[in-house]
């Protein structure tokens, strides 16, 4: 099951969460972002800029979602 998840093969019936498509516009971000910052690179230097990519997406993902505050007066909403 892991190797179906990790290859983003969907099976027959399955319908695609939020949660999935934020996963895979994120790797889509960071293998463009290690595309242009490694393009004509050595590739030792391509692989610290790999850990760098990779540290930099564990730490977002292991940070709690912000918050998102809404002001009811500007959405034209009233109390009671």
């Amino acid at each position: 099951m892991m190797l179906i998840e990790e290859l983003r093969v969907e099976l027959p019936g399955q319908q695609e969460q939020v949660a999935d498509m934020e996963q895979r516009v994120g790797d889509e971000r960071a293998e463009e972002e290690y595309d242009r910052r490694t393009e004509g690179v050595p590739a030792e230097q391509a692989a610290t800029i790999a850990v760098e990519i990779s540290n930099d997406r564990r730490k977002e993902e292991s940070c709690p979602p912000r918050a998102i505050r809404v002001n009811p007066a500007r959405k034209g909403l009233r109390d009671g």
